[in-house]
């Protein structure tokens, strides 16, 4: 987690503190914190309670701060944004990811750009038992499916 941080440029923070309600209420939120069962992500801490996410919860859980206090090993890292912050290479990911989409679009386009063609000049569509396969055909094909 600290490496992907670094890669990132933000500015992580470790806390490798004695597990207390203390120690948890000096913690930047939200932060990753180790638990006997994994990693959680602590989004809130109030004094009462705790909000949690994961290992094994999609959405966040409240618990009391006892029983998180309980389960934590006190080692926790969150990290602060600096003015370097973001992903390595972001202009050249996003122009592959908009590339990858437009192909698909593309892709279709020319499809149906060549059964227009197909279909104004040879009279492919003469007969409704042809039009009837390509109804039923078409879509899985565009779709890449066999």
């Amino acid at each position: 987690m600290y490496d992907l941080l670094r890669e990132y440029k933000a500015a992580p923070e470790i806390a490798d503190v004695k597990p207390s309600a203390e120690a948890l209420a000096g913690v930047k939120v939200p932060f990753v914190a180790q638990t006997a069962d994994g990693c959680r992500i602590v989004t809130e801490v109030s004094p009462q309670f705790v909000s949690v996410i994961g290992p094994h919860d999609a959405k966040a859980v409240i618990m009391p701060v006892g029983k998180f206090v309980d389960e934590w090993s006190g080692k926790a890292i969150s990290a602060s944004p600096t003015s370097d912050s973001g992903e390595t290479n972001f202009k050249s990911h996003r122009f592959k990811e908009l590339s990858r989409g437009i192909e698909k679009w593309l892709l279709v386009v020319c499809v149906v750009f060549l059964v227009a063609v197909f279909a104004v000049s040879g009279h492919t569509f003469g007969d409704w038992s042809t039009c009837a396969v390509f109804v039923l055909v078409q879509p899985s094909a565009i779709a890449g499916k066999p």
